[in-house]
């Protein structure tokens, strides 16, 4: 197991992983949310990207977008969990991140 591995498994809240605490969901996702996430995932299949935005964004069902962009089901549930994850490391960031930032900001003031 790689240090970084270790890294990631000690910082890691179960809570945040399970499955039944999705925080992406259907048609409630903001724009600005859904772009950012894009940027920072892995995704890079325009159809794909356009299927997820309809669905997540927009609210439109999975049998809908599967149809009207050929996307399979599968593809697009793995992206959504691919999504949900970036979603969840976003969110133990946010904390660690803040806090290095005041610390910068302090040091760049003395």
């Amino acid at each position: 197991m790689s240090p970084t591995d270790v890294l990631y498994q000690k910082t890691q809240k179960p809570y945040l992983l399970s499955k039944k605490k999705k925080f992406l969901t259907t048609g409630k996702v903001p724009d600005d949310v859904f772009w950012l996430l894009i940027e920072i995932s892995a995704i890079r299949s325009e159809k794909l990207i356009q299927a997820l935005y309809d669905h997540l964004v927009h609210g439109t069902p999975r049998k809908s977008i599967c149809e009207r962009y050929g996307v399979n089901n599968g593809y697009i549930s793995t992206s959504l969990s691919r999504l949900e994850k970036v979603n969840h490391m976003v969110i133990q960031l946010i904390p660690h991140h803040v806090k290095w930032c005041a610390q910068k900001n302090n040091e760049i003031n003395q």
